[in-house]
Parts: C-alpha cells; structure tokens; sequence
C-alpha cells in the first residue's frame, strides 16, 4: 500500500501541469486506489485531493473510473440437447447457436 507522502512526491515530480499532466498507469492505478480507500473511510474529495496533490476535480473525475477489465472472462460451457452442439453466449448479449465443438474451436481460433 502506498502511502500518502511517496504518491505526493511521485505526483510533483510529474511534468507538466492540469490537462498536459501525463500520469503513467501504473502510478494512476496506484492514486486510483489510495482515492477510494480514502472515501470509503469517509474523507472528502478535496482533501483528499490536497493530501496527494492532485486537484478536486481530478479526484472527483477518477473516482468514476471503472476499473480495466482483465483480458480473460469467465464463462460456463452449459451442455443442451443434441448432445455435441453448443451455444455461446458472448459479452454484450452476443449468442451464437448450434456449433459442434470442432466448429466452436475453429472460430475462436480466428478471432484470437
């Protein structure tokens, strides 16, 4: 856990100043996290905004910020008659119906 002091002085040290200000990703992940920490345990946005150098409007515009998702999913094979054929339902309410496995493999072969 970063504390406060280290993320401030990584925050100083950035170039730049308000829009021209680039945070690498890794050191936004890391305020990212220290700015939702610190508003479930009830501080304000501009203090907290204070405490890390960063403005209230920046803290406010990355508490909205949804965490990236992982490159992999979850998914569950669900086995329907006839046996063999399958249906897939996809993110965003893609569903493909009636592939034989061997169909299924070529296709996600593709697509990766």
């Amino acid at each position: 856990m970063q504390n406060q002091i280290e993320l401030r002085r990584a925050v100083e040290q950035l170039e730049g100043r308000g829009r021209r200000r680039r945070f690498p990703k890794p050191l936004r992940s890391k305020l990212i996290s220290y700015i939702r920490r610190r508003r479930e345990a009830g501080c304000s946005m501009k203090d907290i905004g204070d405490e890390i150098g960063l403005s209230f409007k920046t803290v406010s515009r990355w508490l909205t910020v949804k965490p990236e998702p992982s490159s992999f999913r979850r998914v569950q094979v669900v086995r329907e008659q006839p046996r063999g054929v399958l249906t897939v339902h996809g993110p965003h309410g893609v569903r493909v119906e009636g592939m034989a496995v061997e169909d299924l493999a070529e296709l996600l072969r593709r697509l990766g």
